[in-house]
């Protein structure tokens, strides 16, 4: 009986060991478990309908006692820290010391020997690593940011907990909607939910592979161009001419940078997955105030339906309060993130110019085309929202024009009327640090910008 019990442990535990076996919920969580370590979800006692700075309060309120970190929950906070720390000073000696020190050779600084200047591919480095220490700064440096980020994810994990498998998600979903009128659990219809959920899972995915492919991307590059150097050219003097030495050295040092890769790319990612989701959120959530504004718009709907049009109204005002509130906490994620990658592609790009070798350069132009991506979508996704926003104007414009006479109660008039106003400001959406909202029109501006930048740096270096 002993035997047979120790069998079944042993079958158990090689599946779950398996990746073969896993499902994607044990994906994810065996990649992104070390980030929600240190940034623990806030445990929430009730459903939470919409982000307002009094839900921030009671919620935190509430959940005073998970503000105490424990050995574990330090742990993984400070690990990322020391890491990106170490690898900020590696980046600066490199930068400050010459092409023949050995501290080039200590440090894995070898891009003079395959034919590139050193400084430039170094200098792209250095912006990884410091986007990626900015990001551990905004977290854990300001309480602020810190609570509503884990506020944020248990907001976004009461539509899809990727940790969870799907009949679970779907139970859990199930119920919250059951307890809500019309299954307008978020203000969101229940169509539009489950487009929003596999929207989600797909955003969970591309988060997987990318982790995985910068991973085993960075891996098989650093194998490829380290090992086949001559040990002469690197100081093989170092090592006492013992190949032994050097290779351990040079093995040593790939598991030292891998792991500083999977911790950037891990903190990279989760910020702008949930960022993402937030958007695809506020997005679902306009999308079915529209629909409800236009099934009542008609003279006779308006008169019988009073209530309808008040609960658009507040439904609208509520989601205006929750983009808000996101853009005063991702304003300056946002800013930094543009500036950041920008910058980046601009120095990868004059890399990639100036590299003879085809395996180096096709390297340098797909890690060139990581920051466009993210800038891109982000844009765009961003840009998305904000238009559909303004485009609301037309629809009460419509219904003033439409309804002149007393039939259109003074009430109606004054919350059209303001909301109208608030939408021609252009204020409602999301922005930089400078109060610039991020429209369509600001790709043409990152486009002059990312020029104008990359000819400087030709000039200089």
């Amino acid at each position: 009986m002993s035997f047979e019990i120790i069998k079944k442990w042993f079958d158990c535990l090689m599946k779950k060991s398996n990746p073969l076996t896993w499902e994607i919920h044990r994906i994810h969580q065996f990649f992104n478990q070390p980030f929600f370590k240190a940034v623990r979800p806030i445990e929430l006692k009730q459903p939470m309908n919409r982000l307002t700075k009094t839900e921030l309060a009671r919620h935190l309120n509430s959940n005073n006692d998970q503000s105490i970190k424990n050995n574990e929950q330090i742990i993984f906070t400070l690990l990322p820290i020391i890491i990106f720390g170490i690898f900020i000073l590696r980046s600066i000696i490199v930068l400050i010391v010459d092409d023949n020190s050995e501290w080039c050779t200590w440090l894995g600084s070898i891009f003079h020997l395959v034919q590139l200047k050193r400084r430039p591919p170094e200098i792209a480095c250095l912006h990884f690593v410091i986007e990626h220490l900015y990001y551990c700064g905004w977290l854990f440096l300001s309480k602020k940011n810190r609570n509503f980020f884990r506020l944020m994810i248990s907001y976004c994990q009461q539509i899809y907990n990727p940790f969870e498998c799907n009949e679970k998600n779907q139970k859990n979903l199930k119920k919250l909607q059951q307890n809500h009128n019309n299954h307008h659990f978020m203000d969101i219809d229940y169509k539009s939910m489950n487009i929003l959920i596999k929207m989600i899972k797909i955003l969970f995915i591309i988060q997987n592979l990318f982790i995985l492919t910068a991973l085993f991307g960075n891996l098989l590059s650093l194998i490829g161009t380290l090992f086949p150097i001559n040990p002469y050219r690197n100081n093989f003097h170092l090592f006492h001419y013992s190949y032994l030495f050097y290779y351990l050295h040079l093995i040593c040092f790939i598991i030292i940078f891998i792991i500083w890769n999977y911790w950037g790319s891990l903190y990279a990612s989760n910020l702008y997955v949930h960022f993402a989701m937030i958007v695809m959120i506020f997005n679902f959530k306009l999308y079915t105030n529209i629909k409800q504004l236009i099934r009542i718009k008609s003279r006779s709907k308006i008169i019988r339906n009073s209530d309808k049009f008040i609960n658009h109204f507040r439904r609208q005002s509520n989601l205006f309060t929750e983009i808000r509130l996101s853009n005063d906490y991702f304003r300056y994620y946002l800013s930094y993130l543009f500036i950041i990658y920008l910058s980046l592609f601009s120095h990868l790009l004059f890399v990639t110019l100036n590299t003879s070798s085809l395996s180096t350069s096709i390297f340098f132009i797909l890690v060139c085309i990581y920051p466009a991506v993210i800038v891109l979508s982000l844009c765009l996704a961003v840009s998305r929202l904000f238009q559909k926003i303004f485009n609301c104007y037309k629809y009460y414009q419509n219904i003033l024009a439409i309804y002149q006479s007393k039939i259109l109660l003074f009430q109606y008039k004054l919350k059209i009327l303001s909301t109208l106003d608030l939408i021609e400001h252009q204020t409602i959406g999301f922005s930089f640090i400078d109060s610039t909202y991020i429209q369509y029109n600001t790709i043409i501006s990152i486009i002059f910008i990312t020029t104008t930048l990359f000819l400087q740096i030709m000039n200089v270096m």
